[in-house]
């Protein structure tokens, strides 16, 4: 079988989430932490307090990132025909024929799609609970991850931010040197600034000054040789500490936009039994039978049977009806 390009998004995807996850817990523990604060600066209250605080936080950010990962998402839906409408005592999902909802797409051979279930076209499969498919993560969430995929969300811009925060003032000025080197190297404004591709490759115009600030760090490395290794990557110019700071933050903006789309914008479903059930969900007509005694003018009874229709209806926090008593 031909393997897809998303199944090598889903491989090459998370490996390198990971590995980065795994150098910035080496370079805030160590590199920040033990080298810089504790070494350099003899600060060894705030770098002790610093790494004990980091380990706290990469903690959850790690196990969170490769139980979504390594862990196998919720079985698919094993085939079979639906089951008999009678038979279900649970809010289900119809058709506009009535029919008990079945899904053709793929492999799936008119299965029985119970609430709650969806179609992933990455996956060919239906799964239970189904939210979406990540492939940052490289497999399917339902709502049994969600807790732990909202979790991943909030901890990683915490994690980046709180990380980062000791050494932002000097990589600051170190940025500020790199940018004015690039600024006056010959060579810098003859094939960077003087390209026209710069405007254009490297992510636009802002990635024109990022390229510049890189270049800028090369440069420095290599006007100075001759200076011994020090003793954190923190002390001098280093291009691995820019790096390693970028994608960072770029990553903590994107889980922290993807975290707040997530808890404003989820719909919640609401039913008779309080079960999730997918907001597209139709509603199944059922009919309950009662009977009443009504007197007649000659003082007979007569048995009046009543028909009372429940309908199960899904609704969303924004159209939520009035029902207070007026």
């Amino acid at each position: 079988m031909a393997i897809s390009r998303y199944q090598v998004v889903d491989c090459v995807l998370p490996a390198i989430i990971v590995s980065y996850i795994f150098w910035a817990c080496y370079f805030s523990l160590l590199e920040i932490g033990v080298f810089w604060l504790i070494r350099v600066q003899q600060k060894y209250l705030l770098g002790g307090c610093y790494v004990a605080f980091m380990t706290l936080l990469f903690i959850p950010l790690i196990s969170s990132f490769l139980y979504l990962w390594l862990v196998p998402p919720v079985m698919p839906m094993p085939p079979g025909p639906p089951p008999p409408k009678d038979s279900l005592v649970e809010p289900h999902e119809t058709n506009e024929n009535g029919d008990l909802a079945i899904c053709n797409r793929d492999h799936c051979n008119g299965n029985w799609k119970p609430p709650r279930t969806h179609h992933c076209s990455i996956c060919k499969v239906c799964r239970p609970g189904f939210d979406h498919h990540c492939h940052w993560v490289g497999s399917c969430l339902s709502l049994a991850d969600m807790n732990v995929f909202l979790c991943l969300l909030w901890i990683t811009p915490v994690t980046v931010g709180l990380g980062s925060l000791p050494i932002m003032p000097t990589l600051a000025h170190q940025v500020k040197e790199a940018y004015s080197v690039a600024q006056s190297d010959e060579w810098i404004i003859a094939n960077w600034w003087s390209w026209f591709g710069s405007w254009i490759f490297f992510g636009g115009p802002f990635g024109r000054y990022i390229g510049a600030v890189i270049l800028g760090y090369h440069t420095i490395a290599r006007q100075r040789p001759d200076i011994p290794k020090p003793l954190s990557m923190i002390e001098e110019p280093h291009l691995g500490t820019f790096l390693t700071i970028a994608f960072g933050s770029l990553l903590a903006l994107f889980t922290l936009a993807l975290g707040l789309s997530s808890d404003v914008h989820r719909p919640r479903a609401f039913t008779a039994g309080g079960s999730p059930l997918r907001p597209a969900m139709a509603y199944e007509p059922q009919e309950h039978n009662a009977t009443a005694p009504e007197s007649s003018e000659d003082g007979s009874t007569t048995e009046v049977r009543i028909f009372v229709i429940s309908e199960v209806v899904m609704v969303s926090d924004s159209a939520v009806p009035d029902i207070s008593p007026k």
